[in-house]
Parts: C-alpha cells; structure tokens; sequence
C-alpha cells in the first residue's frame, strides 16, 4: 500500500515537483507544434522537456511518499539520470543556437557520455559538490551564451531563455540556505527551490517558443 510521507513539508515539496512536471508537459506539446520547420531544435527541446518531467515525477515519488530504501534509491537514481541529461540537452540547446545545428550535433553524443559519466560518478560518490559543479558549469554555460545572443539581438527570445536560466541558478543558491518559507502552507529550502525553478521554466519554455517561431520564417522561405 502507498503511503504519503508525515512531513508536511514532503508534501508541499512534492507538489511543487509536479507542478514542474505539468510545465513540462505543456512544453512538450508546444513545442511539438513547431516540429515541421525546426525539426532538429524541436528534438533537443522535447528531449528536454521530457527529462524534466521524468526528474519531477520522480522526485514527487521521493519526497512525498514512503518507501523502501531499495526503492527510494532506484527512483532518486532516475531522478539524477534525468537531471544529468535534461542539463546536456541545454547545452547541446546553446550551441545550436549560439553557432549551429551542425555543431550541435557533434557535440550531442560527448553531452551524453558526459551525462552518462555524471550518473555513474553520484552512483559511487553521492556528495552535494558533484552535483553543484555538473549543473553549475553547464547551467552558467547555457546562461552565459544566452546572455550573448540576448545582447546582440541575433535571435528573439533568448532574453527571456537568460532570465530563466538566472532564476534557475539562483534558486539552487537559495536551495543551500535551508531557508523555510509559509505561504499558507510550508516550504522547506527543496519547496522553496522548486517555487523558483517554477518560474524558471516558464520564462524559458516562453522564450525557446518564441525563438522558435521567429526561425520558422527564414526556414519557410528557403
């Protein structure tokens, strides 16, 4: 029998996750809709948004339920597994982006050998600075590229796809705080990472969407 967890903050926690989930979801099927003109960057972000529903629903799993060791660790291993290649699609994302699709190709197998690598390692040697140099190196990568293209004006969209990634970044360094927050209900520093992730990824589903759309015009003259 499945049982939630007594931590009323596990649950408020795990809601947030699913909340990033539906996002998630919703991206998917957007950015789905764009797949006839942008078919190659439409599969790095579907891939994308697909991850990051995995890594969610997982994590809900994990906060809000009560299980079995041997089972909370094989769903937090999903959880991982998805991270590691939700944050390999965001660079293979930004290089396409930044410099083109040719180079984004080459540049996805090593992305995910990398991300491969990353899951192996947190397998054998769990600690909290692995994940923050992974994620922090690339996320800051992707947010550093995006910041160029938003200052140049070479693509529509990308300022908002920059301001998702510094939100993004800034809500894992308030993760690190422990901060609690009660908002009619109780967040502890996860709830209160995952209400700040939230608005992350809405800003860039809004933006890779309407970087898309303004390529699809140059691909429909061609």
């Amino acid at each position: 029998m499945i049982e939630l967890t007594d931590l009323a903050t596990g649950h408020t926690t795990a809601v947030t996750n699913l909340l990033i989930s539906l996002v998630g979801l919703v991206a998917l099927v957007y950015f789905h809709t764009f797949r006839a003109l942008e078919p190659w960057k439409v599969k790095i972000w579907t891939a994308a948004a697909v991850c990051l529903m995995a890594a969610n629903t997982a994590a809900a799993a994990v906060h809000g339920l009560k299980l079995a060791e041997p089972m909370h660790k094989a769903i937090w291993a999903l959880t991982e597994l998805s991270l590691g290649r939700l944050i390999a699609c965001f660079v293979v994302g930004t290089v396409r982006d930044l410099w083109s699709e040719r180079a984004s190709r080459v540049i996805t197998p090593v992305m995910i050998v990398v991300a491969l690598l990353f899951f192996a390692i947190t397998r054998f040697n769990h600690h909290f600075v692995i994940d923050v140099l992974y994620e922090g190196s690339f996320v800051g990568f992707a947010f550093l590229g995006y910041g160029y293209l938003a200052s140049t004006r070479r693509l529509p969209g990308t300022g908002l796809v920059c301001a998702g990634l510094f939100v993004t970044l800034l809500a894992a360094v308030v993760q690190t705080t422990g901060v609690e927050v009660t908002l009619i209900c109780t967040f502890d520093h996860n709830g209160v990472f995952h209400l700040m992730q939230l608005l992350g990824v809405i800003l860039l589903v809004v933006g890779i969407g309407a970087s898309l759309r303004a390529e699809m015009p140059r691909r429909a003259t061609r």
